[in-house]
């Protein structure tokens, strides 16, 4: 019996032991160091949305924080775009709105301006006919100046302004269309600001021609403060992290212009 009890113990031992040292990270391997704007989940996630979104997605019930009766729900949502050469943080504005409206969507019911983005060392820009450059810009520039994020005040400058189509889908339920943008990070102190977002409406004109926007072609949404001041301080930090790169990145070139021409070449 004692023999039966030790072999047991022993073998219980020897399985905590292997699932530890599983769980411990290999001696002398690099681990993955944690974001300090994005923290252990790679992406920050804040969500609203009303009862009739909560019982049709299967969620748990939130306080209704006065979301526009259109919209169904938002989520703001910060992660980490890789550029060439470097990363940025990309405050992102979800949104779940009837597709009853007469939204003037950037091209068909379903589009992504990431299907014209291309990685280095391909880039649009460089192409050397200047007719596949200008008609890959025409493309991409349908998915902007077609919505607005506003942070406004009654007696200071209002920040943000027109913003960029990532996705959208006006049928992603038989009733609930998805638009997906990219709004920066620059949100004014939810202490001080209220905030507003505009899509256009069918037939608007096209505003890359124009610089200033006619109210009346837009829907105008209110954006519930309660929400966005979940995620202010995630977008200050974000904001005050890609400041700092382009901070580095300046001064790295104007020390690279002050090098004598022979030290520059070594680079």
């Amino acid at each position: 019996m004692k023999r039966t009890v030790q072999s047991l113990l022993t073998s219980l031992c020897l399985i905590l032991l292997s699932g530890a040292l599983l769980a411990a990270p290999a001696a002398g391997l690099p681990t993955t160091p944690i974001d300090p704007v994005l923290g252990e989940e790679g992406k920050v996630s804040v969500w609203t949305y009303n009862k009739a979104f909560a019982k049709r997605f299967n969620l748990p019930e939130m306080e209704e924080e006065g979301l526009p009766p259109d919209i169904q729900a938002m989520e703001l949502r910060l992660v980490k775009r890789i550029l060439d050469g470097g990363s940025s943080y990309e405050c992102q504005l979800h949104v779940y709105a009837n597709n009853s409206l007469k939204i003037q969507y950037p091209e068909g019911d379903v589009g992504s301006i990431e299907t014209l983005r291309m990685g280095s060392p391909v880039h649009p820009a460089k192409m050397p006919d200047s007719h596949d450059r200008l008609f890959h810009a025409d493309q991409s520039g349908k998915y902007t100046t077609k919505a607005v994020f506003s942070s406004y005040t009654n007696d200071k400058p209002s920040l943000g302004g027109g913003v960029t189509y990532l996705h959208y889908r006006k049928y992603f339920l038989s009733d609930l269309a998805y638009l997906a943008f990219s709004v920066g990070c620059g949100v004014g102190d939810p202490r001080e600001y209220n905030y507003s977002f505009w899509v256009e409406k069918e037939g608007g004109r096209d505003y890359r021609q124009w610089t200033k926007l006619d109210p009346n072609e837009f829907y105008q949404f209110d954006i519930p403060r309660a929400f966005v001041h979940r995620f202010y301080p995630h977008a200050k930090n974000a904001q005050e992290a890609n400041h700092a790169r382009i901070d580095a990145e300046n001064k790295a070139r104007r020390e690279k212009l002050q090098q004598p021409k022979s030290d520059q070449a070594k680079h």
